[in-house]
């Protein structure tokens, strides 16, 4: 895999708020297992890329397909497409300022335009593209290597079947102008520290522990936690002040959390690697049994257990039955030329099923609540 450019455009805007995480990430590696929706997102993108989703799940491949067809629907004809392409920036004195990858563009040099889409297959939004540095410096990379004016940029969100709006980026030399700044600051000798919930949620050195600021931080939050168990008597608040002791301390306790189990996952890499990390180890794990083959296991207790009984003690997943059933439905419509949606199975689904499925609402978690 080929490495990333030190100033990605993925990268910039976290460089331009924390000007140090560029030296202090640079050569660090994504940890194993620190996010689990990666692998799951790359699926997604290759074959938004590749149009082959064969490979994914029935909610995937509508994902897909609904992004392939809007994208479809205003890219118009004869403009030049590139999927997956890279692209670099150069600077003064042939310096590449960054370079990087975008997901989807396409070009129309007889009207001086393009247009950008970045696709996020994952469950959160990100800035919209007037503000969203990732796709500014993108534009400037196209308008750079094709000598165009105007650059249409757009988020597709395939699982939400949404789009961000648009927005046309123009001032190329602004553009750049940002990206100079934010490399010039991170290139800085004495280039700071500067934590904060945007730029420390994907960086690399705090995954990695090597942020001096954020553990700093950290261990200020840990000592203002402790002195609030030691001297705050929660039976003696009333609910508003309850209310802002926990709006005050989430934020900061889920980084906590979120931290700790970066540190816990990082140990289990070393010790899957090394076989121990100094004097930690893996505890033995809970015994775990499962049953493979349901009907070879109905014939082995036929001898012992009514069919009630036996059904008793098995269980289905509602979810993993309607995806098999929704799976079949639609490879059954693609291999006669056909289409059904995945709407249209979940529908089928729930009326043949009926009563056999029972719904159950879990208690949500706390929040504020509206108005």
């Amino acid at each position: 895999m080929n490495a990333h450019h030190k100033y990605g455009p993925s990268s910039l805007e976290r460089c331009w708020l924390c000007p140090a995480s560029a030296r202090l990430s640079e050569g660090l590696q994504d940890i194993s297992g620190e996010n689990a929706c990666r692998d799951e997102g790359i699926l997604m993108h290759e074959a938004l890329a590749t149009g082959d989703a064969s490979a994914l799940t029935p909610e995937q491949r509508e994902a897909v397909e609904w992004a392939l067809d809007y994208i479809a629907s205003i890219i118009p004809e004869g403009a030049e497409v590139s999927k997956e392409k890279k692209l670099r920036l150069v600077g003064p004195g042939l310096s590449i300022l960054t370079e990087g990858t975008p997901d989807f563009y396409a070009v129309s040099i007889a009207d001086s335009k393009a247009w950008l889409i970045d696709y996020k297959c994952g469950y959160n939004e990100v800035e919209e593209p007037a503000n969203n540095w990732q796709l500014a410096a993108c534009a400037a990379m196209i308008m750079q290597r094709y000598a165009i004016d105007k650059v249409n940029a757009q988020i597709v969100y395939p699982r939400f079947k949404k789009v961000s709006q648009p927005h046309t980026f123009t001032d190329y030399d602004s553009i750049v102008h940002m990206i100079e700044a934010a490399v010039k600051n991170c290139e800085a000798e004495n280039a700071p520290c500067v934590p904060g919930e945007k730029q420390c949620k994907y960086c690399k050195a705090g995954q990695h522990g090597k942020c001096p600021a954020q553990k700093a931080q950290f261990e200020s939050e840990i000592v203002k936690a402790e002195t609030a168990v030691n001297t705050i008597s929660l039976d003696d608040l009333t609910n508003d002040e309850m209310s802002k002791f926990y709006l005050d301390f989430k934020a900061k306790i889920d980084a906590l959390v979120k931290f700790w189990e970066s540190v816990k996952t990082r140990i289990r890499y070393r010790i899957d690697k090394d076989g121990s990390c100094g004097v930690l180890t893996i505890g033995k794990g809970a015994v775990v049994r499962e049953v493979k083959d349901i009907q070879e296991a109905f014939r082995l207790m036929e001898p012992y257990l009514t069919r009630e009984e036996f059904l008793g003690c098995a269980s289905v997943s509602a979810s993993k039955l309607e995806k098999a059933y929704s799976k079949k439905r639609q490879d059954a419509a693609e291999s006669e030329g056909g289409k059904i949606l995945l709407k249209t199975c979940k529908g089928e689904f729930e009326s043949i099923m009926g009563a056999a499925v029972e719904t159950k609402t879990r208690r949500g978690e706390i929040e504020v609540a509206n108005g």
